[in-house]
C-alpha cells in the first residue's frame, strides 16, 4: 500500500475530500445534498473536538504491552526505534531536536545508564544527529552525557525506513546471540507491531513502551483541545491500525506471534526458518512508527566525539 493510498484513507484527508464533494455538489446544483454533506461534516468535526476518539482507538493497541513491573538484572542490548529525532533539524542546528515521540530517546538514555554494559542501538537516525550526545564529557549543546557513555560505542542503523527494515537490519547487522536479552523501546501505540515484527524474525524482546496516547484522554470541555492537534493524533492512530493490518496480511507479523501474550524473552529461531524472513515489498505505508526517513549514509565512517564515546553506523557484514 503506497503513501498516496494511506493519505487518502486517513481521517483528515477524508474530511477534506468530503468538503470538496460538498462544494462540487453545490456547484452542479445539488444544493440540498450539498447541505446534508456539510451537515455530516460539521457533526464529524464537533465529535472530533468533543470526544477523545484518538485515545479510545489507541487504547486496545497500547493495552497489549504494559510497562514491565521489573526489569531484567542483565541486559545485552537496548533497541531504540526511530521516529523520535528530527535528524535534519539536529544536523542543521547542531543540537539534538526531538519530536513528539522524544520519550524514546529519553528512555533509551536512562536504560543505558542503568545497564552500562549493554549495547545501545538507535535506528532510523543519522550519526550526525547524535554526534553531540551520548558522550562522557558534555559539549555546549549536549543533553545526554556522563560516565555511562564514556568510551562506549553507540550503534546506529540509519538505513531503516520501516519497522520491518529495523527488525531485519538488527538481525543481520548485530546478530544477537541465542539466549541474549534485549529491551525494545518505542511508543506504546507502535509497540504491538514492533514487538511482533521482531518476534516473527526471531528476536523476542522485553517491551518498554513510552509516549502513551490513550493516557490522560481529554474531552472537549471545559477547555477544548486544538482541532488540528486532535485530528493529527487521530490520523496517527488510524494509520497504525492500518499498518498492523498490512503487516499481518503480508506475513511480516506471524499470526501465532500476534495472538501470543507478550513476555520477556530471548533470541529464538525465526518462525518458519533459520534466517530473517523477507516478506513482501517495503511499500507498506509504514511511516506511522516513525522511521525518520534518515538517508542511507553510504561511505560514512564512524564518528568519535571528543567526550570519549563514538557514534558508529553499523555497516553490512
Amino acid at each position: 500500500m503506497n503513501e498516496l493510498t494511506w493519505w487518502l484513507l486517513q481521517p483528515s484527508s477524508l474530511l477534506l475530500l468530503t468538503l470538496i464533494l460538498a462544494a462540487f455538489l453545490a456547484r452542479v446544483g445539488a444544493r440540498r445534498l450539498a447541505g446534508r454533506t456539510l451537515g455530516l461534516l460539521a457533526i464529524a468535526w464537533i465529535a472530533l473536538i468533543a470526544m477523545p476518539l484518538d485515545a479510545w482507538l489507541a487504547a486496545p493497541l497500547e493495552a497489549r504491552h504494559e510497562l514491565p513491573l521489573t526489569l531484567p538484572s542483565d541486559v545485552d542490548g537496548i533497541l531504540v526505534l526511530g521516529g523520535s529525532v528530527d535528524w535534519r533539524a539536529s544536523t542543521e542546528r547542531g543540537q539534538l531536536a526531538l519530536g513528539e515521540a522524544g520519550e524514546r530517546v529519553i528512555a533509551g538514555a536512562a536504560l543505558a545508564q542503568r545497564y552500562p554494559e549493554a549495547t545501545l542501538v538507535f535506528t532510523a537516525v543519522t550519526p550526525e544527529a547524535l554526534a553531540r550526545d551520548f558522550r562522557g564529557q558534555p559539549g555546549v549543546t549536549s543533553f545526554f552525557f556522563g560516565p555511562a557513555f564514556e568510551d562506549r560505542p553507540i550503534l546506529v542503523l540509519p538505513e531503516a525506513q520501516s519497522t520491518y527494515q529495523e527488525a531485519i537490519l538488527v538481525l543481520e547487522r548485530l546478530a544477537p546471540r541465542t539466549g541474549s536479552t534485549w529491551i525494545l523501546v518505542t511508543s506504546a501505540l507502535h509497540m504491538p507491531r514492533a514487538w511482533a515484527t521482531f518476534a516473527t524474525q526471531g528476536l523476542t524482546t522485553v517491551p518498554y513502551p513510552v509516549d502513551p496516547m490513550s493516557a490522560g484522554a481529554r474531552w472537549g470541555w471545559p477547555n477544548p483541545p486544538g482541532a488540528a492537534d486532535r485530528l493529527a493524533r487521530l490520523d496517527r492512530v488510524v494509520r497504525e491500525w492500518g499498518a498492523v493490518w498490512v503487516y499481518r496480511r503480508s506475513g511480516r507479523i506471524d499470526a501465532s506471534v500476534w495472538n501470543a501474550d507478550s513476555a520477556p524473552g530471548a533470541l529464538t529461531d525465526p518462525i518458519g526458518g533459520d534466517a530473517p524472513r523477507a516478506v513482501g515489498s517495503d511499500s507498506d505505508g509504514d511511516a506511522m512508527d516513525g522511521a525518520s526517513q534518515a538517508p542511507n549514509p553510504e561511505g560514512v565512517t564512524p564518528e568519535t566525539t571528543d567526550g570519549g564515546s563514538g557514534i558508529v553506523p553499523v555497516a553490512p557484514p
